[in-house]
C-alpha cells in the first residue's frame, strides 16, 4: 500500500511538470512565429516599396524619352510697329536643353507706308529721328528649354544686337501721297532681345518677344525639322 501511495505521489509530481514542460515550447513557438511573420511582412513591404520606386523611375524615364525635344527651325518674325515687313530668324538646337539663334529684320524706308501730316511745308519738317520710320534689327543669342511634353516644347530665348533707323529731313509729294525724304543719317542703338518660343510636333512654331530699342511686340511663326 505504501508502495502504491509512493507511486501515485510521484506521478502527481511528474504530470504537472510534464504538462508545463510541454506548454513552454508551444508558447515560444507561437512567439517565434509571430516575430518571423512580422519580419517577413516588413521585408516584403520594403521589397514592394523598392519595386514601386524602380517602376516609377522606369516609367518617368520612359515618358521623358517620349517627350518632344527642341528642333531646328527657320521662321518669319515681324513687329508691326517698327518694321511691318519683318524678317527671318534661325534657331539651331544643338542639344536637348539649349541652342542659338540669329534674328535679322532689314527694313527700308522706301517700303514704308505713306505718313500724312497736317501741313505740307517741306521747310517746316526737320528732325533727327522719327518713330514713323522703320527700323532694321539684327540679334544673336541663346535659347533654353523650359518645359516639354510629348507634342510640345517651350523655350526661352535672349540675346543682344543692334537697331538702325534712317533719319529724314522732310517730306515730298508722290502720286500716292506725302512721303518722308531721307537725309542720309542713321541712328544706331544697342538692343536686348528676349521672348518665348513654342514648337509642336505639327512642325509649326510660334513665338512672341520684345526688343529694348524699338516699340511694339515681336510675333513670329516658323517651320521646324529634326
Amino acid at each position: 500500500m505504501k508502495k502504491l501511495i509512493g507511486i501515485l505521489s510521484a506521478l502527481l509530481m511528474i504530470i504537472p511538470t510534464f504538462i508545463y514542460g510541454q506548454d513552454v515550447p508551444l508558447t515560444e513557438k507561437k512567439v517565434t512565429t509571430e516575430s518571423m511573420e512580422n519580419k517577413e511582412r516588413k521585408l516584403k513591404e520594403k521589397a514592394d516599396d523598392k519595386v514601386r520606386k524602380e517602376n516609377t523611375k522606369r516609367t518617368n524615364k520612359y515618358n521623358r524619352s517620349l517627350a518632344m525635344q527642341p528642333k531646328n527651325q527657320i521662321g518669319y518674325i515681324t513687329n508691326f510697329t517698327s518694321h511691318p515687313w519683318g524678317g527671318l530668324n534661325f534657331f539651331n538646337h544643338y542639344s536637348q536643353n539649349m541652342g542659338f539663334y540669329i534674328d535679322c529684320r532689314p527694313s527700308g524706308n522706301n517700303l514704308h507706308l505713306n505718313n500724312y501730316t497736317g501741313t505740307a511745308s517741306y521747310e517746316g519738317e526737320y528732325t533727327s529721328f522719327n518713330e514713323y520710320l522703320w527700323t532694321s534689327v539684327i540679334n544673336i543669342g541663346l535659347s533654353f528649354r523650359i518645359s516639354n511634353s510629348r507634342n510640345t516644347v517651350f523655350m526661352m530665348y535672349g540675346g543682344v544686337g543692334s537697331t538702325s533707323t534712317r533719319t529724314y529731313s522732310g517730306y515730298d509729294y508722290y502720286p500716292s501721297g506725302i512721303r518722308y525724304v531721307e537725309d542720309g543719317g542713321v541712328i544706331t542703338k544697342a538692343n536686348f532681345n528676349f521672348g518665348i518660343l513654342r514648337q509642336t510636333d505639327a512642325l509649326i512654331s510660334m513665338q512672341i518677344g520684345f526688343d529694348s530699342a524699338v516699340p511694339g511686340i515681336n510675333i513670329g511663326m516658323g517651320y521646324t525639322w529634326d
